[in-house]
């Protein structure tokens, strides 16, 4: 059989477009994470039926009474499919008949595939910052926060350092003295 080969440095597009779309979501409050998915799968439909905005599609009507038939139905398959890097089923408009039904079915299955990797990480961080910079500075626990945190730091440490050995990871962490870790933290966390 023929082998197919793609030349090093051609970037594949999809796999771009995924990965954007992931990290705008990890980017993103969890609270818009709804309009981003929203917004995608709007801007997918308009293109698709020949709409002139994302604005033309309403969340709540349904994509059969919007004008998708068979083939448009494949072909806004074959977009989310493209957009997101999830393996859509063909039937989708019909089983997830509106936009607001189709973004809890995408949010459901990224947030899915997103609980396996360290994005989910990124998001519960973020969330730890918001609280942490809420915290008055004469503050009589933060000692403690800070401890329970270089603890969390060595656990993830050693953790990437056992991928290190692996020959998995890039070792950046895993090398550096615990006062350039104490540094980093202060840095990420505006506490320096």
């Amino acid at each position: 059989g023929r082998r197919r080969c793609r030349r090093a440095g051609r970037a594949d597009p999809a796999a771009d477009a995924a990965a954007g779309l992931r990290d705008t979501l990890a980017a993103t409050a969890e609270a818009e994470r709804d309009r981003v998915l929203s917004d995608l799968v709007r801007t997918h439909a308009a293109a698709v039926l020949g709409y002139a905005s994302l604005r033309d599609i309403d969340a709540d009507k349904g994509f059969v009474e919007l004008g998708f038939d068979s083939l448009t139905a494949v072909e806004f398959r074959n977009r989310l499919t493209a957009a997101t890097g999830l393996r859509l089923p063909s039937t989708l408009v019909y089983d997830r008949p509106t936009t607001t039904a189709l973004v809890g079915y995408l949010r459901g299955a990224l947030l899915a595939e997103r609980s396996t990797s360290a994005l989910s990480v990124l998001g519960e961080l973020s969330k730890l910052e918001t609280v942490m910079r809420a915290v008055a500075a004469d503050d009589t626990d933060r000692a403690a926060v800070a401890d329970r945190l270089r603890e969390l730091l060595s656990a993830w440490t050693h953790t990437e350092a056992d991928a290190d050995d692996d020959g998995t990871g890039d070792g950046g962490l895993a090398s550096a003295t615990a006062e350039e870790i104490f540094h980093l933290l202060d840095d990420e966390l505006g506490t320096a």
